[in-house]
């Protein structure tokens, strides 16, 4: 399977092993009794892979059912919270590459109850799966009917919509920095650089990089920051905010390449 895996990403090589490969994958995931996780996930790795911007494998996906195999997986138990690796990752990695973009798999992800499983997903899975996953929902939000699909989503756990969800992890993640930064100031007895003092250069690569705020304003910016009902005042503030983001964001840019001019 790891030969498999590394010869998927050749050119030419999708389509050389094509929809033979792809079913022999969705099996080996399937048969929870017969093979052991590392093989299933390995399997769920090359299926993503084989699934990359390759209308032909994708469709051999949704006609073999294999979306349903994806909803299957999408499941965070606590064993899956022990894991190294969990199988959650690779299967949202897998439902990027395989559904989003697809018109059909769309469709069938969102009439099997897949987004309601990715965005359970969101709400239980670890700070670190979460930038995974907003950046997933943020590409399958390019299909007007999941964009219609989220809005009319409820958590499971607390009646929440997604909106409000998304606010609670902004909020969550600035907290995260900013205990992150109190503790550099300990360790090390200097404030970390902050985004304002950083070079332009430097300043992308943070911003465009794993930097679950910028996901997250990119995922409400296709989502729409007007659904904002149940949330409360300090929430709206919050979402005001994060309207502003891009611009905000786009002024440190321009404070920064003036600094560098001078």
């Amino acid at each position: 399977l790891k030969l498999v895996l590394v010869s998927s990403k050749l050119p030419g090589y999708q389509d050389e092993l094509g929809g033979r490969a792809v079913a022999m994958m969705l099996s080996l995931i399937k048969e929870r009794g017969l093979h052991p996780f590392p093989v299933r996930q390995e399997a769920m790795s090359v299926l993503s892979r084989l699934c990359e911007e390759n209308p032909s494998n994708q469709a051999v996906v949704g006609d073999l059912n294999g979306i349903q195999t994806l909803i299957d997986n999408l499941d965070w138990t606590v064993e899956e919270s022990t894991r190294a690796e969990p199988m959650c990752v690779t299967t949202v990695d897998a439902v990027w590459n395989v559904v989003a973009g697809n018109p059909d798999n769309e469709d069938v992800f969102e009439q099997a109850g897949g987004l309601d499983a990715l965005l359970c997903v969101l709400e239980e899975c670890t700070p670190g799966m979460k930038l995974l996953v907003v950046s997933c929902l943020a590409q399958l939000m390019e299909s007007d009917t999941l964009r219609e699909a989220v809005l009319e989503w409820r958590s499971r756990a607390t009646r929440r919509n997604v909106i409000a969800v998304l606010v609670t992890l902004w909020e969550e993640e600035e907290d995260r920095a900013g205990k992150e930064r109190r503790m550099h100031i300990e360790v090390h007895n200097t404030d970390a650089q902050g985004e304002n003092e950083m070079e332009s250069e430097a300043l992308v690569r943070y911003l465009t990089g794993q930097n679950l705020l910028t996901k997250l304003h990119a995922l409400l910016t296709r989502i729409g920051f007007d659904y904002s009902d149940h949330l409360t005042a300090e929430q709206h503030k919050i979402l005001i905010g994060i309207e502003r983001y891009l611009e905000t964001r786009d002024a440190m840019l321009w404070r920064a390449g003036d600094r560098e001019l001078d």
